[in-house]
């Protein structure tokens, strides 16, 4: 080609640049000054040509981003690689701020030597509020598809133990109206007391299941001593399990966290609860706890029926147990691992299963350490 040839092919190439209106294309020399500008820079970024050529590009960025030296840090990122590029917040001329798209790279001459820099900047603001928005309507399908499960689930666990007391109370009504004498009567109170307890967990766990991503599911922290929540949970756990056996291991400084008492007791109850109904009457669980200078473990370890390693992320859904129960029906609706791994998540913290098919389920709970001076 000749040189009239190519003199005219980059003419052509730059008026192309300029006029392109859906992208921000504009060059910089190796400091980062602007010294081209095209029509979708205007349109993007909000300044004029002759308000912006000869200024420093640090002026796209956040307060923050500039007073963190990001644009120094994008240049030689781009000087080191060649190219980079991400996704993140720009402020235009008036001061408004979008998202964009950005790509630089640099531009060297025939020696390597650093020439200046071209940007291309796309506006992604009204993709990402459809983004946005569409992950909050997914959201909002999903807890209605909760609450409806919870509904559904709600219905079928509370028919037995309704049906079972209002026979209860029709024998006692019978009897008494008979004028005979009932000496099953305290047997049959105590049946009814356990079936009202059975009631209220399971209403309490419907009731949280719905609320999680809800303003009313809330968390109050304050200093806590883990060791005495865990206390806790296990004496409630304990009641009508006398005769299984469980091991506490603490260390002899304070477990310090900051938690909501009432959703941490709530989470451990339902870890030890399932480490005895998944177990056999006669085997042991043991609950360990540590800490390190970040973070305080619990460890609850039973000796059950265990979870198959393709189940372990699965247990954690709402209204899913595990599949390997030896034909026993432990009760419950699933939800006790869901409304843990929630509160856990709530404080920070993480909770997962190290499975031990066959010979019973170790489950962990990290939360960070609370530290006077914090």
């Amino acid at each position: 080609m000749s040189h009239t040839g190519i003199v005219q092919t980059e003419e052509y190439f730059r008026i192309f640049v300029e006029g392109v209106e859906d992208y921000a294309i504009f060059a910089l020399d190796p400091e980062g000054r602007v010294v081209t500008w095209n029509v979708g820079a205007e349109r993007i970024k909000g300044y004029q040509r002759s308000e912006i050529l000869g200024r420093y590009f640090g002026c796209f960025y956040t307060p923050r981003d500039r007073q963190r030296t990001k644009p120094e840090w994008v240049l030689e990122m781009a000087r080191r690689n060649g190219r980079y590029a991400e996704e993140g917040e720009r402020v235009r001329q008036d001061g408004s701020r979008f998202w964009a798209s950005i790509v630089m790279t640099a531009i060297r001459d025939e020696t390597g030597t650093i020439r200046g820099f071209t940007e291309i900047t796309r506006d992604m603001t009204e993709r990402r509020q459809w983004e946005q928005l569409e992950r909050e309507r997914d959201g909002a399908r999903e807890r209605e598809r909760m609450r409806q499960r919870c509904l559904q689930i709600a219905a079928h666990e509370l028919r037995n133990p309704m049906q079972g007391m209002k026979g209860m109370l029709d024998l006692i009504r019978m009897r008494t109206e008979s004028g005979r004498a009932l000496t099953e009567q305290g047997e049959m109170l105590a049946m009814l007391d356990r079936e009202v307890d059975r009631l209220s967990q399971i209403l309490s766990e419907v009731l949280d299941a719905c609320r999680t991503d809800e303003p009313s599911f809330q968390i109050h922290k304050q200093p806590l001593n883990l060791e005495q929540i865990m206390t806790l949970a296990v004496a409630s756990t304990w009641v009508g399990h006398a005769e299984r056996r469980c091991r506490l291991e603490f260390p002899r400084f304070p477990l310090m966290v900051q938690g909501d008492s009432v959703r941490l007791e709530a989470a451990f109850r339902n870890v030890v609860e399932n480490a005895v109904k998944y177990s056999a009457s006669d085997s042991e669980v043991i609950i360990q706890a540590f800490a390190d200078q970040t973070d305080v473990h619990v460890v609850v370890i039973d000796e059950g029926v265990g979870i198959p390693e393709n189940e372990v992320e699965q247990v954690f859904e709402g209204f899913c147990r595990g599949s390997n129960l030896d034909g026993r029906d432990p009760g419950g609706m699933g939800l006790g691992l869901h409304l843990c791994r929630q509160i856990v998540e709530r404080h920070e913290g993480r909770i997962w299963i190290e499975p031990r098919f066959g010979t019973g389920t170790c489950v962990h709970i990290v939360l960070p350490r609370f530290w006077e001076e914090d």
